[in-house]
């Protein structure tokens, strides 16, 4: 992203161009929710249990009624996916991706194996072929814990993860992967014993062996336990990073302590390179527990976590209902947002001038546009014909600094762009995207005049 600042009108008189006048247009954000690739919110359709909480709503429910919902996440004990070795009920996934993903929804993972659910979350084969593990009551239930190391489970786990991965890790609207497989709910608290840094890194390897390309996510509850003498607990973020997995928290609203559950500084590393995600506990819980209040530290957490995801743990219809301002402001807020601040442009050319356009852009999110983009101006005719497509390829908006707020955040970008030959003198209407290098638009901008395909009319150009 550029930042010298030189005029348009002094480049334009350089060039030859004075006579053209300049038309500077400062669009306003309109506050709209923005489902964008790589941030939104996050529904847990499956969760503790294969009954929440998606499930209950009946199969007309997709979500898409849920400002900035954009993930649907399937975390479900392995249990439920392979009940015999080798025959695997892929339809329990395979329904609502497709149910979720026919209104533009992407999907996300986390396979357990030690659950509070009444069935156990590692098959009963697996146990019966020989793995380790101990009988244990979580959440006031009887179940069963593996040996995270032991050879036999680990074995079996392998085959199902690289059975997953060749069903899904290609699958472009596969958005995260938890690594799930360790401590109950998959969120790395084990029952009396300590696991070593080496029982993280088997089960890392494992995912990333399964989802060669996926983003896998580390929770920070791994570092909770003792890694043995002279070991950090945070050394298992660290290993996280080296794998190229991104960060969670969960349960931020367990507590009324707001620093119990705490792990904002633990994201730090993360947010730069890869989205963070965080999750608030069950909501019904929160009310209960008398922790969740007018759900500001709920959107606070997005503030200090510079979250790009943020889980709807409940029931959605009556999150929406009974947090509409709050969700309204944490999208506001979430992942990046890109602001036009200003563009100007001449309000007439000659063909062979080309198009030269000042622009002004910020990103007022927590976090980096991490998908990055190009600008690109459509010039489209009365008939709606798109006749030029001219991209600045030159700037990306994935340099533009978050949480932007004074002239120093702004990138400008300023660029000359050829005009297609044959392009026929009229009146066209200017409209911007931002996309891929070849301009196909992939970004959600808050501005009006959206034409269904996120392109925005701002303003009109003459060609002479």
């Amino acid at each position: 992203m550029k930042k010298n600042f030189s005029l348009l009108a002094a480049m334009l008189a350089l060039a030859g161009i004075a006579s053209a006048e300049l038309v500077t247009v400062r669009p306003l954000d309109t506050g709209a929710a923005l489902e964008n690739p790589g941030m939104g919110w996050v529904f847990h359709h499956y969760d503790n249990s294969i009954r929440q909480y998606g499930p209950v709503l009946g199969p007309a429910y997709d979500g898409r009624d849920f400002p900035g919902l954009t993930v649907v996440y399937l975390r479900l004990a392995w249990s439920y996916l392979e009940p015999v070795e080798g025959q695997f009920n892929w339809a329990i996934l395979d329904t609502p991706i497709q149910r979720y993903g026919a209104v533009g929804k992407r999907f996300a993972f986390r396979f357990t194996v030690f659950e509070s659910d009444p069935r156990a979350g590692t098959p009963d084969w697996v146990r019966a072929a020989g793995a380790q593990g101990k009988d244990t009551v979580t959440d006031g239930k009887n179940n069963w814990e593996p040996d995270y190391d032991d050879p036999i489970f680990l074995a079996k786990l392998h085959n199902f993860l690289n059975a997953a991965g060749r069903r899904y890790a290609d699958n472009p609207s596969l958005a995260f992967v938890d690594v799930g497989t360790l401590g109950i709910w998959g969120e790395g608290h084990f029952s009396g014993t300590n696991y070593g840094l080496g029982t993280f890194r088997r089960h890392l390897k494992l995912h990333r062996q399964a989802f060669p390309k996926a983003l896998l996510v580390a929770n920070d509850d791994w570092t909770y336990h003792p890694l043995g003498a002279g070991v950090s607990p945070t050394a298992t973020m660290e290993l996280a990073r080296e794998f190229g997995a991104t960060f969670r928290d969960d349960s931020l609203c367990v507590y009324s302590d707001p620093k119990s559950p705490y792990s904002a500084p633990l994201a730090q590393p993360f947010w730069p390179t890869n989205p963070v995600i965080i999750e608030m506990d069950h909501y019904s819980a929160t009310k209960k527990n008398k922790t969740w209040g007018d759900g500001s530290r709920y959107a606070q957490a997005v503030e200090d976590y510079h979250a790009s995801y943020i889980s709807i743990h409940g029931d959605p219809v009556l999150f929406l209902k009974e947090n509409t301002n709050l969700i309204a402001q944490i999208n506001r807020r979430l992942g990046y947002r890109l602001n036009l601040v200003q563009a100007t442009f001449p309000d007439s050319m000659e063909r062979a001038e080309g198009l030269r356009i000042e622009s002004q852009w910020r990103n007022v999110g927590v976090a980096p546009c991490l998908p990055g983009g190009h600008p690109a101006w459509w010039l489209v005719d009365a008939q709606d014909n798109v006749c030029a497509v001219l991209v600045d390829g030159e700037c990306n908006v994935r340099n533009l600094s978050p949480n932007a707020t004074g002239t120093n955040s702004i990138g400008i970008c300023q660029h000359l762009m050829v005009l297609p030959s044959g392009l026929k003198p009229g009146d066209y209407e200017l409209r911007v995207s931002v996309g891929d290098a070849s301009g196909t638009p992939q970004i959600a901008l808050p501005l009006a005049g959206d034409d269904g395909r996120h392109r925005y009319r701002i303003g009109n150009i003459r060609l002479q």
